[in-house]
């Protein structure tokens, strides 16, 4: 149907029309789009779904003043107008909530904490009441936030989610590591049993928590936890993170295997090769150094820390000239300890 352009037929029944509205490809044709949601308000003309739906399809294009006016009807003539200005306010934040400060726009997050608080006048949910602590959050205005995500929590939102909010909260105030820390606790205890990927973040923020805090051993127990809920497919940055871990309590031969492991998913990543290099340096995996520090230069060779990294493997490997050759090499990309090591060395 898609590929004929023939839209199909809107069924009769609100709830089936509905899944017909998120069914739309954003891809699709605004046109096909347009029609479809059309029919669906003239079906069931109170409803907000129509609206929201045009309104989503609107913003994935930056057409912000169309998205806007989609809304605003929604506002005036739908059945349930904090549902409405709810949709409106979640929408709004979803998408200022991420521009740089620096880019005005005219959704902004003033207006969508205007448009929630609307809401909440109307119907004083939790759900609304959490978005509007989200927007604060997001406004930097920490403290309000704060106190509206710990009422929410003494609710009906005791959820993961909910107090792994109060915890980025009390970081960003600059709370004590053991309020964080103990707030996260609370997050993780309230993870469903048994523990799935849902609940990977809580668990990961309680690890790096504990390795700010110098509990490498306790972190490592959580990075390894989530790694086992994200079935071993963690990005990059999660492996470097843990490699760093590991490195601090002399787990050297995981903390190889992770940043190999970080390299393999993104080979590019020159910081990650060096890493990989020095800590085959400081075992004595000299060989390994030499094909490590190969690999770096095929990217890029104006990186001196490899120069110096392979430098001091040949000169544990007594190749000294060839070793002079690569610090006099990092000396010229002006790394003062090229000098220092072919003085040491000569």
């Amino acid at each position: 149907l898609r590929k004929t352009s023939i839209r199909a037929a809107l069924p009769p029944d609100k709830e089936n029309a509905r899944l017909m509205l998120l069914m739309l490809d954003s891809n699709q044709d605004s046109v096909m789009v347009t029609a479809m949601v059309n029919e669906y308000n003239e079906s069931f003309p109170k409803e907000v779904d129509g609206y929201a739906t045009l309104a989503r399809y609107n913003v994935g294009r930056d057409n912000l003043s169309q998205a806007s006016a989609a809304m605003e009807t929604a506002v005036k003539i739908a059945e349930h107008k904090d549902e409405a200005l709810y949709e409106y306010a979640r929408q709004m934040f979803n998408y200022a909530a991420y521009l740089p400060d620096s880019i005005e726009s005219e959704w902004s997050l003033d207006k969508a904490a205007s448009l929630i608080k609307q809401a909440i006048d109307a119907n004083n949910d939790a759900g609304y009441r959490h978005l509007l602590a989200q927007i604060e959050y997001s406004r930097k205005d920490y403290s309000t936030a704060l106190q509206l995500f710990e009422e929410l929590s003494q609710g009906p939102l005791q959820t993961s989610e909910v107090f792994y909010e109060i915890a980025q909260c009390h970081s960003q105030l600059g709370s004590e590591a053991q309020t964080v820390l103990e707030v996260l606790n609370k997050a993780v205890d309230l993870c469903p049993q048994p523990l799935s990927n849902n609940s990977a973040p809580f668990i990961l923020a309680r690890g790096m928590q504990l390795e700010e805090m110098g509990d490498n051993r306790a972190a490592l127990k959580d990075y390894n936890l989530y790694d086992t809920l994200m079935y071993f497919r963690a990005s990059d940055d999660f492996y470097y993170r843990r490699y760093k871990c590991e490195t601090k309590v002399r787990q050297y031969q995981q903390a190889l295997n992770d940043i190999a492991h970080a390299v393999f998913i993104n080979p590019q990543e020159i910081t990650y090769i060096a890493e990989m290099a020095s800590l085959q340096l400081r075992v004595g995996q000299y060989e390994n150094v030499l094909k490590s520090c190969e690999l770096s230069l095929r990217i890029t060779d104006q990186y001196p820390d490899i120069y110096i990294i392979r430098g001091m493997a040949l000169i544990r490997m007594d190749r000294k000239d060839e070793a002079l050759a690569d610090f006099r090499k990092a000396e010229e990309l002006g790394d003062p300890r090229g000098r220092e090591y072919q003085e040491k060395y000569q």
